[in-house]
C-alpha cells in the first residue's frame, strides 16, 4: 500500500504484514501484484489508471474516475480497449435491502415495474469542504442513483431532463433532479444533493410496480405500499 505518512507516525498507516511505500512505483512494477486499488482523489486517479493498465494490472477504483466528464470518457475508451478488469465502487448492489427487493421482483408477486425513484442525500459535505476534485454531489455520488435505476429497470436510458440549482455561489449545481425514461418505457426520477439531514427518510429508493410499491432506505429497511 501507499501512504503519504511514514509507518509509525501519528498519521501513518500501521497494517500488519503490509508493505507500505511513500510512492506507488514499486506497486505498479511488482509482477506478483495482479490487482491494484486506487482510492485517491479524482484528479489523481486518471494517471494512476493509465499506469495500472500499462502495467497489466486489474483495477478497483473509487468513483468518480476523473475530475471531469471528458477525461472520464477517455478513460472508458482506454479501459474498453484493454483486456483488464476495471471495477468502480457501486456499493448499492451489495445492499441487503436492494437484494430483498430484487428477490421479490424475481418471485413475480408485485407486477411490472412502472416508475423507479431514487433519492440520495450526502450528509455534511459542502462546497470547499473535503474532496473538492470529486466535484458536486451528482458527479461524485449521482452515479449510484443512475446505477440503481438502470439495475431495477434492466434497460438503458432513452430520454432524460435535468434541473439543478447553484447554491452558495458554487460553480456547479449542488442540488440536481433528473427525470427520464428507459428504452423499455419505465419512468425514472433521481434526486442528488448534500444535506445536513441524516434521517432515514433523506435517502430512499421507491419502485412503483403495478401491484405493490416497495420503498427501501438504509436505516429503516423496507416497506411495501399496496397500489389502489
Amino acid at each position: 500500500m501507499t501512504s503519504a505518512h511514514p509507518p509509525g507516525s501519528s498519521r501513518g498507516r500501521n497494517v500488519p504484514n503490509a508493505a507500505v511505500y511513500e510512492a506507488p512505483d514499486p506497486i505498479f512494477a511488482d509482477p506478483s501484484i495482479d490487482v491494484v486499488g486506487l482510492f485517491t482523489l479524482a484528479d489523481a486517479r486518471p494517471q494512476q489508471i493509465h499506469r495500472a493498465l500499462a502495467s497489466g494490472k486489474h483495477v478497483l477504483a473509487e468513483k468518480p474516475l476523473a475530475a471531469d466528464v471528458a477525461t472520464e470518457w477517455q478513460l472508458v475508451r482506454e479501459i474498453e480497449a484493454s483486456d483488464r478488469f476495471v471495477a468502480v465502487n457501486l456499493f448499492n448492489r451489495n445492499a441487503w435491502y436492494h437484494k430483498d427487493i430484487q428477490r421479490f421482483i424475481a418471485e413475480g408477486q408485485i407486477g411490472d415495474l412502472a416508475v423507479i425513484r431514487v433519492c440520495h442525500m450526502t450528509p455534511g459535505h459542502m462546497p470547499t469542504e473535503g474532496h473538492d476534485p470529486e466535484g458536486p454531489p451528482f458527479h461524485d455520488c449521482g452515479m449510484h442513483c443512475v446505477d440503481v435505476a438502470r439495475w431495477y429497470a434492466n434497460s438503458e436510458c432513452k430520454t432524460w431532463h435535468a434541473q439543478g440549482i447553484r447554491m452558495w455561489d458554487y460553480k456547479d449545481p449542488w442540488w440536481v433532479e433528473v427525470h427520464g425514461t428507459f428504452a423499455n418505457g419505465i419512468v425514472s426520477t433521481s434526486r442528488k444533493a448534500s444535506s445536513t439531514d441524516t434521517s432515514p427518510s433523506s435517502s430512499r429508493t421507491t419502485a412503483i410496480w403495478t401491484r405493490l410499491a416497495p420503498r427501501a432506505s438504509p436505516a429503516c429497511g423496507m416497506t411495501f405500499l399496496q397500489q389502489q
